[in-house]
């Protein structure tokens, strides 16, 4: 048939069903195919068109004459409160202006949307989802908006003042995991020659260095063998540093550096530090 506009490319289906009933004179409760109300079906005997609640009223799947149909009478029921259901397979690269709402399922391929989208209920995602501004959670300022997440790997390096002539290691291992601006990251090394460089030990290679700010100083949890100390050892990082300092703390409160003849040529190091960044 003619028609104005793109040909769709799969059709409609009606949804309109049609009840017909065998009246007897008497009868005036029948059971209807599908569950309605009265203001949503068209009853019709005698090919006439009755009046909602005047002439009938519906319940459920129950429809209710306020007189039984004559026997023999022409008497059915149009039901027209069903969606129509669409099938539509638009071309790749269709755009939609303006609101775009589906009641039921949509399944795409890749849909890309420009503004915003509102979704009530459950949203089933199997597939990857972007975005490249981030997820407001709780409201929609900067403190509310989760703008990065990140998984990775790092390789921590033990220098002395920032050297390591001739250390041999036997295992590097690092993990991050970066939420936002907090980062959690975790290391271990093993050696089996610490080399001739002298001084200061530090652990370099963080994926990320602290945020530059005044005192944003951060512990640091260690488990270790191989390193002799006064008391107790300490580990820390501090504002846009991108190494962990190690140092060696005794009862009576003063710092020492821990420095290279604090360790053994055979030893090792686990570490773990939470820590916000820029």
């Amino acid at each position: 048939m003619p028609f104005l506009g793109n040909t769709p490319s799969q059709g409609f289906t009606n949804s309109v069903t049609k009840d017909d009933f065998t009246p007897n004179g008497s009868t005036t409760a029948f059971t209807l195919s599908k569950a309605s109300n009265t203001n949503n079906i068209e009853v019709y005997v005698g090919n006439v068109r009755q009046e909602p609640a005047s002439s009938y009223s519906v319940s459920g799947t129950t429809l209710n004459m306020t007189e039984a149909p004559a026997t023999g009478t022409n008497f059915y029921v149009m039901h027209e409160s069903g969606s129509s259901a669409i099938s539509l397979t638009p071309a790749a690269g269709t755009s939609v202006p303006g609101a775009f709402g589906v009641s039921g399922a949509l399944t795409a391929a890749s849909a890309g949307v420009t503004g915003n989208t509102t979704v009530g209920g459950t949203l089933v995602n199997t597939g990857l989802i972007t975005a490249s501004a981030g997820v407001a959670i709780g409201g929609t300022g900067s403190a509310n908006t989760l703008d990065d997440y990140e998984e990775g790997t790092w390789t921590p390096i033990l220098k002395f003042d920032n050297n390591n002539t001739g250390m041999v290691f036997t295992a590097q291992a690092g993990f991050y995991t970066k939420v936002g601006n907090l980062v959690t990251v975790n290391s271990y090394y093993s050696l089996s020659d610490k080399g001739s460089s002298n001084g200061a030990a530090q652990i370099y290679g963080l994926p990320f260095a602290p945020a530059n700010v005044t005192n944003n100083y951060i512990p640091v949890s260690l488990g270790f063998s191989g390193v002799s100390f006064a008391d107790m050892m300490i580990g820390y990082t501090g504002p846009n540093f991108t190494k962990v300092n190690l140092r060696e703390v005794s009862n009576a409160g003063s710092h020492t550096t821990i420095v290279q003849s604090n360790v053994a040529n055979s030893g090792d190091m686990m570490m773990s530090v939470t820590y916000r960044t820029a």
